[in-house]
């Protein structure tokens, strides 16, 4: 409320004007006491759909651990038959499995110690600046020894020089010291050589040498590795060797982490139906009814995900609905889990249930079309697969071949250059045998030669327009110049499809995102490929709706049904301040009017009073 303008005590009328006028605005007021009720209403109810976005981050969460890409590959767990002697660790997705192997030794780091000092301040200057030179990693570290230098500032510097040493002083006996020098990483490679040592310090002596560590996997096969954490012996599994001995490791399906983490899905989904249950329901008996009963928004979401972690599903194999690994709804609209169905169906088909939980699989119907892949983007159906045009290789078959001179033949693939020297009168096969040879010791195995119809011929095994070669110096043989692929070319679904080498990816519609690989030789109908969405993926879409979707182009629906409502509610929600402020413009010119009028009136009272004092002295005197 303003500041009053005019100070009215009832000094004349002997009335409480300032209260009458206060009770006067209280009444004039009752609008923007609603308009503030209401304002707190729907704050409520923002706040409500707050704790809504809460529960549905946490459904979020869960469900991507499920939908990405592998997600059940990850449930693996790896065990050693000896950790004292072997100890491993899950690093990435191993593929169910053993491995026996005997440690025969383990990897050491070079140590070195130099000659007796007396103490460890003693001064290891002999009249004239030496050098101490360590060579490690094909690298010479120098340092000086000058007549500040001492057998501790000696150690530190070399601590300090980032030569992946480690040197410290060592009390052997009292009044006698040593530097002791160690590398930092184990293995033989890293072995410390002493180029040159100053006459004080002494002569090093070797207390360890650098090993490597073997490991013996039998029939022969032996693994040297320079350190004792081995991460790639077996895929996905980090092994860190401790002592020597015979050692199973054994890798296996995680069961239980796999029932965890659908746990924690329907634990999610129960979470977000709980929260909107509580408030959307009516309280017979205090007649008080949820913030957001009624609401259309709320119903939807629910019910979605009630379908939606229920319904059947597109998949292959054996389970093909919630209810068939123990996911169910119960009478009061939650979701349970039954862990000991969901166990056995993991003992009997761990990969469909995969399919069943897990974003979306794919399947073709021909088998000139494979390694189907979806994303979130792509609609579960059916699509028909149209090559307008196969992929190649880059190949190139030269003239009818005749024996001729000596030559270099110059190869470059991938950006390596290879060079084949030629005798005169090397036959054709004798050429192609050069150039296999010349290719094979530089690596490139997708690129080979023979011979086709009297002529050399090279041949890419990579399809697509990203791949070729070049060749130079070839002369009459005809092979001379840049040779590439082509992408395949087609459509799917109807929708053109880009083409990177041998795979066609869907880019717009129902089918963005989709990926299939064809390896047709010419074009043609291929049949369907076929995505069905998980169980997760059907709750990604349920998320994405109420979320928003923000790979989205169009604001609507990248905001999500969620975001619409509570940006419903701030529009309202500053209609209402709006009002507010319009109406306080209109009290304050209110108030003023009515101080205006008691004032007046406190004025016309006194005059009355003047006038009736004066006719009662008239009156009185006798006049």
């Amino acid at each position: 409320m303003a500041t009053p303008l005019f100070n009215i005590g009832g000094l004349i009328s002997g009335l409480d004007t300032a209260s009458m006028i206060e009770a006067l605005m209280a009444i004039e007021r009752q609008p923007i006491v609603r308009y503030e009720q209401r304002k707190t209403e729907l704050g409520k109810v923002d706040e409500a759909w707050g704790k809504v976005n809460t529960k549905l981050s946490a459904l979020r969460s869960a469900v991507d651990k499920l939908r990405k890409d592998g997600a059940f590959d990850g449930f693996v767990s790896a065990t050693s038959s000896d950790d004292t002697r072997a100890a491993v660790t899950v690093t990435g997705t191993p593929a169910p499995g053993g491995l026996t192997f005997s440690v025969v030794s383990l990897a050491k780091a070079h140590q070195l110690a130099f000659g007796e000092q007396a103490a460890a301040d003693a001064s290891l200057w002999s009249g004239a600046d030496e050098t101490l030179v360590l060579s490690k990693d094909g690298v010479d570290h120098e340092f000086v020894i000058d007549n500040s230098t001492t057998l501790s500032s000696l150690a530190a510097a070399i601590n300090k020089s980032g030569a992946g040493l480690s040197a410290q002083v060592v009390q052997t006996a009292p009044g006698t010291y040593r530097l002791v020098i160690a590398a930092d990483e184990t293995g033989t490679a890293h072995a410390v050589t002493v180029t040159s040592a100053p006459t004080k310090l002494g002569a090093a002596t070797e207390l360890q040498a650098a090993t490597d560590a073997v490991l013996d996997l039998g029939g022969g096969v032996t693994v040297t590795r320079a350190s004792n954490t081995v991460t790639d012996l077996i895929q996905g599994v980090s092994v860190q060797l401790k002592q020597t001995g015979t050692v199973t490791v054994t890798t296996a399906r995680d069961k239980d982490a796999a029932v965890k983490a659908v746990k924690e899905m329907v634990d999610a989904v129960n979470g977000v139906l709980t929260t909107l249950k509580d408030l959307t329901s009516y309280n017979a008996e205090t007649k008080v009814a949820g913030l957001l009963q009624g609401d259309a928004t709320a119903r939807k979401l629910a019910m979605d995900l009630r379908t939606q972690i229920s319904a059947m599903v597109g998949v292959t194999g054996q389970h093909t609905s919630g209810g068939a690994v123990g996911i169910s709804l119960t009478r009061d609209g939650l979701v349970t889990l039954d862990e000991t169905k969901l166990r056995a169906a993991l003992d009997s088909d761990f990969a469909a249930v995969a399919r069943l939980l897990s974003g979306r699989s794919g399947s073709a119907s021909d088998a000139a079309v494979s390694s189907v892949s979806s994303t979130t983007r792509t609609a579960a159906g059916s699509y028909a697969v149209e090559v307008t045009a196969p992929a190649t290789a880059a190949a190139v078959t030269g003239s009818l071949f005749a024996a001729g001179a000596a030559r270099d033949l110059s190869i470059s693939v991938d950006g390596t250059d290879v060079l084949v020297s030629l005798d005169a009168g090397d036959d054709a096969a004798t050429v192609a045998a050069k150039i296999n040879a010349a290719l094979g010791a530089n690596g490139i195995t997708t690129l080979s030669a023979d011979v086709s119809g009297g002529a050399l011929r090279l041949q890419e095994s990579r399809y697509g327009s990203a791949v070729g070669f070049t060749v130079a110096g070839s002369g009459d043989w005809g092979l001379d110049g840049t040779h590439s692929g082509t992408d395949v070319e087609g459509t799917i679904g109807g929708e053109p499809a880009r083409g990177r080498g041998q795979t066609l990816e869907g880019t717009k519609g129902a089918v963005a995102g989709l990926s299939v690989t064809v390896t047709a030789t010419s074009a043609g109908s291929y049949g369907t490929v076929t995505v069905a969405g998980g169980i997760t993926s059907a709750l990604d879409t349920v998320l994405r709706w109420a979320e928003g979707d923000k790979t989205a182009s169009d604001p609507y629906q990248a905001a999500g049904a969620i975001q619409r409502a509570r940006d419903t509610l701030k529009t309202e929600i500053r209609r209402f301040d709006d009002q507010i402020a319009a109406f306080e413009v209109r009290l304050e010119s209110r108030e003023i009017t009515l101080r205006k009028r008691f004032s007046a009136m406190e004025s016309a009272l006194n005059g009355l009073q003047s006038q009736t004092s004066m006719f009662a002295m008239l009156l009185s005197s006798g006049e």
